[in-house]
This record gives C-alpha cells, sequence and structure tokens, in this order.
C-alpha cells in the first residue's frame, strides 16, 4: 500500500530539523527499528504485538466450510481488521481494506502455508481460518504489526484432529487426540520504508510512504 501527501510548512521544517539531527519523532535514530514485543494469549492462536507504540491483537479461529471452487483441495485462509472507532477520520475502510489484501497476498502469493493439508473432504469440506485483527493502538508500521500479528497467530493456532469414513467426518476433541499445528513453509514478513523526496519547486516536502 503506498500513501503520499504534502506537508505544510511546519511540518516541513520540522522534518528537515529532525533529519539533520539523525532523530524521529519517537527520539529513535534512522536506522533503530521500533521495540518488538510479542504476547501469546491463554488460547491458542491468539497473539497481541507491539511495535513501537502500535499494538495489534490477532485471534485466529477455525471452522469446516467449503473450498474455493477453483481449489477445492486447499482451505481457505480469511483477513479481517478492525480499528477502534476513533481512528475512523484516519483510515478510511478502503485503507483497511488494503492492509487485509497485503497481508493475504503475502501468505498466498509466497505459498507460506501448505493450504492442501487443511482440505478435509476434497470438493467438500476443508478448514476455514479466520484471522480477526483488532488494533488497539495505532502509532504507525501498522501493517508490519498487522501482519506481524497475523503470522504469530498462525503458528500459534491449533486445530483438532479429524477421522473421515467415506463422507463421514468426525471431528475428536482436543482433549482426545492431540491437537494439529499448521504446516507452515515460511514467514513472509512485511517491512515498511520511508522516501524523503525535496522539492525545490514548491518549496514543500513530498513524504512518500512504501512498503513491501
Amino acid at each position: 500500500m503506498t500513501a503520499s501527501r504534502l506537508l505544510s510548512n511546519v511540518e516541513r521544517e520540522f522534518m528537515i530539523n529532525a533529519l539533520e539531527l539523525g532523530l524521529r519523532i519517537d527520539g529513535r535514530r534512522m536506522n533503530t527499528v521500533r521495540e518488538m514485543k510479542i504476547e501469546f494469549g491463554a488460547k491458542t492462536g491468539t497473539i497481541e504485538v507491539c511495535l513501537g507504540r502500535t499494538r495489534v491483537l490477532c485471534r485466529v479461529v477455525h471452522e469446516l466450510g467449503a473450498p474455493r471452487p477453483d481449489k477445492p483441495n486447499e482451505g481457505v485462509i480469511g483477513i479481517h481488521c478492525t480499528f477502534p472507532k476513533y481512528y475512523q477520520d484516519m483510515m478510511s475502510n478502503d485503507e483497511i481494506d488494503a492492509i487485509c489484501l497485503m497481508i493475504k497476498a503475502g501468505l498466498y502469493e509466497s505459498n507460506a502455508i501448505d493450504l492442501e493439508s487443511l482440505c478435509v473432504l476434497n470438493g467438500r469440506k476443508v478448514w476455514v481460518l479466520h484471522c480477526h485483527l483488532s488494533v488497539i493502538q495505532h502509532d504507525g508500521n501498522i501493517i508490519d504489526c498487522a501482519n506481524l500479528a497475523t503470522l504469530c497467530a498462525l503458528k500459534h493456532h491449533r486445530r483438532p484432529d479429524v477421522t473421515v469414513v467415506g463422507s463421514k467426518i468426525s471431528v475428536h476433541s482436543m482433549a482426545d487426540r492431540h491437537p494439529i499445528s499448521l504446516s507452515i513453509h515460511h514467514l513472509p514478513i512485511c517491512v515498511t520504508l520511508a522516501h524523503v523526496l525535496m522539492s525545490e519547486e514548491n518549496d514543500k516536502q513530498n513524504t512518500q510512504n512504501a512498503s513491501s
């Protein structure tokens, strides 16, 4: 997701002074990343990640559902994100949807998870995983934090074992059989970079944020 805007003269002067001092607004040096904290919830698949003052909670839940018509032997992963009401003026629905799409694209396009291992009955039943992201505090690097929370929650997630006899599916209690973790090949990490472009013609500074 890419966003750009022109800064006011006051913002421009403040940023130039900060750049000359090699500092960020929160006091970090230019090459210093935000402090990362990961907290595991009591239930599997529940993770809270902090990047600096940005906090995102992710909970992964599972259910048996129908596969996608074009992928009858693969499970499904959905990404859902919610922001507090007081962030409505800051984040539009399109921007929130873009965050979900970027995280989902990272999982699907990199083949991070073995989706075929989530197939229970070919063409009829697969495991559907819902990743519910709740933004607690947004202080920058929201895509990176949400992506990391999703990956950690998927790593922490466990689903029940099943037995298939003909077309009959039996889901076993996690107390009766050892729960099963996801088959994860690798973790597609999202990193946000900032590019500061100076323009002498209009005496304004354009700050462009790009994530990859």
